[in-house]
């Protein structure tokens, strides 16, 4: 059989199974996420919650090497038997697959993790990332695919990138404002707390707004240059997220309705300044903006459903902050000037 030359094209259907499969696999993350949270005595890796995470995984891998067989006895060689961006997937299989193996192994012998333990357990962070990797493969289409060949499936490609930050953002769920918002007027009992406690309980506030804007503003720059996403996107990006977080917490049901508005604000302010986005000015406008209408909505929610213990200088400084972290990401994408080191 004559070799071919170039990358094979997927199918729609193949896009299409992929993420469903790739969702199936982050809802079991956060699934499990919500049993570590819930059930007080998890002794047994073998769970409702880690066969659905698993399951998924099973499906997707599944997938990728079926296709990879099928390209390569249509003549492609196994380097080129994938396009390049599912080629990542794979590598997220085996980082995925290796990380599945090792937890077996560490909950023999060191028992079912809890608490933030889970979360930082060296093979759980290993599914976390391969599971990352692996959601991502649609998403790098935008950076590797040539649309006069293949053309890109939008809503895959958004959904891809709901997933990726879903799960980093489900590992760094301590940080997440919609996780613990340590500032309403309920939560903490300002009462019983000491000097000390109310700072540190002020200092991871304003932390969880800095490292929020970092995870997304970072994954959303890194795609301006190559893609502009559909009216929608965020509301859908942001909206899963924050549906994620809170039936996984079990708690904090209005910030539901939060993250749709949020994302409806960033599509408003993508889809008003992506036109001139690359120019200097408009990218720092647009980096303050975008974090700085996320917590707007954040603080609205707050102030109107619980009210907040918090000075009016912190919270406005804690929106503030954010738009600062954002324009700081921007000068990644777009620096200041066009010198280069001789």
């Amino acid at each position: 059989m004559e070799k071919k030359i170039g990358h094979p094209r997927v199918s729609p259907r193949f896009e299409w199974l992929f993420v469903l499969f790739t969702f199936m696999q982050t809802a079991g993350v956060f699934v499990d996420g919500w049993a570590h949270g819930h059930i007080n005595q998890l002794d047994t890796f073998f769970t409702p919650w880690h066969a659905l995470f698993y399951g998924g995984f099973i499906f997707s891998s599944g997938l990728l090497f079926i296709e990879l067989l099928k390209n390569h006895r249509n003549g492609y060689p196994w380097r080129r038997a994938l396009p390049r961006e599912y080629f990542f997937a794979l590598g997220g299989v085996v980082i995925f697959g290796l990380g599945g193996m090792g937890d077996l192994i560490w909950h023999t012998l060191f028992g079912i993790e809890a608490g933030v333990d889970a979360l930082l357990s060296p093979t759980h962070m290993a599914l976390a990332f391969g599971g990352a990797v692996m959601a991502s493969a649609p998403l790098h289409a935008i950076w590797y695919r040539d649309t006069n060949v293949h053309r890109i499936l939008k809503l895959p490609v958004i959904i891809s990138f709901a997933l990726f930050f879903m799960v980093f953002t489900f590992m760094m769920q301590f940080f997440h404002p919609f996780y613990l918002p340590l500032w309403m007027s309920n939560l903490p009992d300002v009462n019983i707390l000491s000097e000390l406690q109310q700072t540190f309980h002020r200092e991871l506030g304003i932390a969880n707004s800095i490292i929020y804007t970092g995870m997304f503003m970072g994954l959303l720059l890194s795609t301006i240059r190559s893609w502009k996403f559909p009216f929608g996107s965020f509301s859908i990006i942001l909206g899963l997220n924050a549906l994620a977080i809170v039936l996984m917490v079990g708690d904090f049901y209005q910030f539901i309705t939060t993250g749709f508005v949020a994302g409806f604000l960033v599509d408003i302010i993508y889809y008003k300044l992506f036109h001139n986005i690359l120019k200097p000015h408009v990218i720092r406008v647009f980096g303050f903006l975008v974090p700085a209408a996320i917590f707007s909505s954040y603080v609205v929610t707050v102030l109107i459903t619980n009210g907040t213990w918090w000075s009016i200088h912190l919270v406005a400084g804690y929106i503030v902050i954010a738009g600062i972290a954002g324009v700081m990401m921007t000068y990644l994408v777009v620096p200041p000037g066009d010198q280069r080191i001789q």
